[in-house]
């Protein structure tokens, strides 16, 4: 599939009157597979299959590490190959996108040199030297992705037999590309770094980038990606994860290719553990490249080494942040956990406003400037960081890692245990729905976090085990946010205890208080399940307006809801029984139903109003907005709402009653879950934010789905996914008509 994609760029990009010969060399094709490549042929574009005789004699040659197959080895023949009248061949991997004209890169001049090829700069901070691997003494390095070959001279030297000698007798660790690099050694030309725009490009500094490639500094990344004819990715593939490196770009292509009508399933990058840790590896080589290249500083300070001491009973530390999170963790600390901590300092950026801390002790409020510098003093032994949404805050984190000093988290993953290891009580009726797993739990603790933007009840039990399952299930990566957001110790509390009789199912998990899309998704087939088997008991649910709202109209009264500000800081609840629902496969596979489900019944209760506008914009206040589209979006007689204005109950009618929305990606996309089969949905991101969250329920429930975005390519970061952001025009008028030609369709 990704070489039929390539082949698609390469023809959609060429000059429509010239004629290319793309040949693809290839083992054991299957007849279907090759009637998939004849369908990219047109009157100037011939697809020529090639077939191998002997693909076997390569798999002794097979790196499990490393991800080429056997078929990455077949252009060391390609000499042999290809036809003995053919000079000069560009030759391509499959793992790219052409953006242009190839015309450029395959009219070098070549004629002295093995091939053309474009550096490699991740050789520059690879540790493992390619000049000792290979035991060469040229200093470049070479990608073999994207190399136009000297047919003619590669024949006339017998290069083919040279490298097939060289890769018997040697094992490399970038299989073809280290031994055409040893073999090539400095007969290439080295091309233009517009011609293989590799992964590393991205990342790497554009300084050294531009110093290394003899490329003229002022323009961004986003220039380079524009201006680059070849794309190559080099490490994560885009049809793997949709937030990768230029994957908008690469999903451009594929729905241009015969794959276009198949369904693509593909993660994020965000949950994939490995290549944070390469991400991370990568980014250490370069500081410590760097660094051998800087020049050696006089009077550096040196951080002193502190001898391991035996640590005394409770533990000094320091809190760092001071707002309404940080008085929180105070006064739970020191009123509960004085035993295991003694917090000796706080730091924050208004010391000279906030004169004290108050409650149990009393602290002056210090200057973080000087926090270094006590910890070197031995004030303290470690940092609690009480700073909103620190995990995104460069400063501070930055100034931990940079000086060692101790950051103090009270939670941990070993404290997260999975449902079925606490209390079990009796079920009254079961709950049988593939994926879902059904618990009732005696004697569950509950506690409010501490942390603000989290409207949540920690569980957990008198030993300070907290349910594993009661996260966002929709972020991997929340479970950081228990590191962080502990009300106090949970172990053995001395807070005062509040009971509760009755039975209970708690909704307020992280993200469900500030966000309706996350509390929907995470809730409603929650409660739908329950209510359907016969459930009488108490929601806990977060104090947003919209949580209370889609409860009634799921018809549960008012005297069965309960939120949030009922409970109190530095208090421990006990529930008698709580009923839980949690989901114990993809989500998307079997919540998706279930969200139906609870929709259509709430689709039933909304009005059908033909004076309600047809065509809506739901247009987004606050971050991430869409910027300069109102007018544009209004020529096509779209009306503009402003869900924030209307009441939940309000909005659903809004996109019951309409046959087109364009909306803006953000919490009041949810609303789609209630839109009429056969209408369409036009959803715009921003491209620091790739999210598919809607596009199963929105497939299932048979809307048709339009997504649409600036077609930037920028790497994934925090502080971008709230940034506002432009659509080209001409992709928003695209975009728009196909939707008005779907719709006339769809009515007739």
């Amino acid at each position: 599939m990704p070489t039929v994609v390539a082949i698609t760029s390469v023809i959609a990009n060429k000059n429509c009157t010239d004629q290319y010969n793309i040949y693809v060399i290839a083992n054991n094709l299957s007849d279907e597979s090759i009637a998939v490549f004849r369908k990219l042929e047109t009157e100037n574009d011939r697809i020529i299959i090639i077939q191998t005789a002997d693909p076997e004699k390569y798999d002794r040659f097979v790196m499990k590490h490393f991800p080429v197959t056997t078929t990455g080895l077949f252009k060391f023949e390609l000499p042999d190959l290809l036809p003995a009248d053919l000079e000069k061949v560009l030759y391509l991997d499959g793992d790219i996108i052409v953006q242009k004209d190839l015309a450029s890169i395959f009219n070098e001049n070549i004629e002295t040199v093995y091939a053309g090829v474009v550096k490699d700069y991740y050789a520059v901070f690879d540790p493992d030297s390619f000049q000792k691997r290979l035991n060469v003494k040229h200093k470049d390095y070479f990608n073999a992705g994207v190399l136009l070959l000297n047919l003619k001279k590669m024949r006339e030297d017998h290069l083919s037999e040279l490298l097939l000698r060289y890769r018997n007798s040697h094992k490399d660790k970038f299989m073809d590309q280290d031994t055409f690099n040893a073999v090539l050694k400095e007969n290439v030309k080295y091309l233009s770094f517009f011609y293989n725009f590799m992964y590393h490009c991205w990342i790497y500094d554009t300084k050294d980038l531009a110093d290394y490639y003899g490329i003229q500094m002022g323009k961004s990344r986003y220039e380079w990606i524009r201006e680059a004819l070849i794309i190559h990715f080099t490490w994560r593939k885009p049809w793997q994860y949709f937030d990768f490196f230029a994957s908008d770009l690469w999903l451009h292509y594929y729905l241009l290719s015969p794959f276009k009508n198949n369904a693509l399933v593909r993660e994020s990058l965000n949950e994939d553990s490995d290549a944070e840790k390469e991400i991370a590896a990568l980014r250490k080589a370069i500081m410590q490249q760097r660094e051998a290249l800087l020049p050696k500083r006089e009077n550096k300070p040196e951080m002193a080494l502190k001898k391991k001491q035996n640590r005394r009973v409770p533990m000094k530390i320091a809190i760092w942040g001071y707002g309404k999170y940080g008085h929180r963790m105070f006064e739970s600390l020191t009123r509960f956990c004085s035993n295991e901590y003694e917090v000796v300092c706080v730091y924050d950026t208004a010391f000279g406003e906030l004169k004290n801390t108050d409650g149990e002790r009393y602290l002056q409020v210090r200057n973080p400037a000087g926090l270094l510098e006590d910890y070197q003093k031995g004030l303290f032994e470690k940092v609690l960081v009480c700073i909103f949404d620190y995990r995104a805050s460069k400063g501070p984190k930055q100034l931990l890692q940079d000086y060692s000093i101790p950051e103090l988290h009270i939670g941990s993953k070993g404290d997260l245990y999975p449902l079925s290891s606490f209390e079990q009580g009796k079920k009254p009726f079961e709950i049988d729905r593939e994926g879902y797993g059904f618990y009732v739990i005696k004697n569950l603790y509950g506690a409010l976090a501490n942390y603000e933007t989290f409207e949540m009840l920690y569980l957990f039990d008198d030993e300070g085990r907290v349910v594993e399952e009661h996260k966002d299930r929709f972020n991997p990566d929340i479970e950081k946010c228990f590191f962080y957001d502990y009300p106090f110790v949970l172990r053995h509390p001395e807070a005062e205890k509040v009971f509760l009789d009755g039975q209970y199912c708690i909704l307020a998990k992280t993200h469900s208080g500030g966000n309706y899309w996350h509390f929907t998704y995470n809730n409603l087939d929650v409660i739908w399940l329950l209510e359907q088997a016969g459930f009488h008991g108490k929601y806990v649910i977060p104090n947003a307006k919209f949580c209370s709202e889609l409860l009634h109209l799921l018809d549960i009264p008012p005297e069965r809801i309960i939120t949030l500000p009922s409970f109190e800081h530095n208090k421990v609840y006990v529930f008698e029984e709580i009923f839980y629902i949690a989901l114990e496969g993809q989500y998307q596979m079997y919540s998706t139903p279930v969200l139906l489900e609870a929709a259509d019944y709430i689709k039933k209760k909304l009005p059908v109003n033909p004076s309600l506008p047809k065509k809506i914009y739901v247009k987004r206040v606050g971050r991430r907005k869409l910027l300069g589209a109102d007018k544009l979006i209004a020529e096509y007689g779209f009306t503009t709402i402003v869900p924030e204005e209307y009441s939940v109950l309000e909005q659903m009618t809004f996109f019951y009653n309409a046959d087109i929305v364009f909306c803006v990606h953000g919490a009041n996309s949810t609303n789609c879950l209630y839109m009429r089969k056969n209408t369409v949905f036009i959803e715009a991101f921003s491209s620091y934010w790739l999210n598919p969250c809607n596009m199963y329920s929105i497939a299932a429930g048979g809307i048709r789905y339009l997504p649409v975005n600036p077609l930037e390519t920028v790497w994934f970061s925090k502080d971008g996914i709230f940034k506002d952001f432009t659509i080209p025009e001409v992709l928003l008028r695209m975009t728009i008509q196909n939707s008005l030609l779907i719709n006339e369709a769809e009515q007739r």
